[in-house]
């Protein structure tokens, strides 16, 4: 059954691991749809401790989305606030509603860090507010942002890609 979990998750999303082992990163397309985003957290999060790549207490799942904005500001651009709006009713699905999310902005490594570091929080803290104003309570998101300090590790750090938004939770995998 394991198996068959992780290959509906490579199936589905694009899986990978960041720096951080202990995170699990499933990366959605634009077209992904609410049921996607929440059938892939689901997944990652039914997911043992001897699927990931060391044995660890807590487990990190994360779904990067291709959240635009606009060049050098954090007004999102429609396309972005529709991704977030899909994310909304993946949050507040009866499977989820009762889990807290991390939003983290990242950036590329294009511009000042310290720049990178402020446009991402601003970014983190726009995608929060798109949440809220789609439903999901603001007790339940913390917007961080990590500027070019968490890139993903099989990209280009000036790629696009390094450009996103992840929705992180935490599960005990002993609960």
């Amino acid at each position: 059954m394991k198996l068959i979990s992780l290959l509906l998750l490579v199936c589905f999303t694009h899986a990978s691991y960041s720096k951080d082992p202990k995170r699990l990163r499933a990366t959605l397309d634009d077209n992904a749809s609410a049921e996607n985003m929440r059938s892939a957290i689901m997944r990652q999060l039914a997911m043992s401790p001897e699927d990931l790549p060391n044995d660890s207490t807590f487990q990190e799942v994360s779904i990067s989305l291709p959240i635009q904005f606009e060049f050098g500001s954090a007004e999102l651009t429609n396309e972005g606030a529709e991704i977030l709006s899909k994310a909304a009713q993946a949050m507040n699905s009866p499977e989820l509603v009762m889990l807290n999310f991390i939003i983290e902005g990242h950036t590329d490594s294009i511009g000042s860090k310290e720049y990178n570091l402020v446009l991402s929080e601003k970014r983190a803290q726009s995608a929060k507010n798109q949440l809220i104003l789609r439903g999901v309570k603001s007790d339940r998101l913390v917007a961080l942002g990590y500027g070019e300090q968490k890139p993903i590790e099989s990209v280009d750090k000036i790629d696009p890609s390094q450009r996103r938004v992840e929705i992180v939770t935490r599960k005990n995998n002993h609960e």
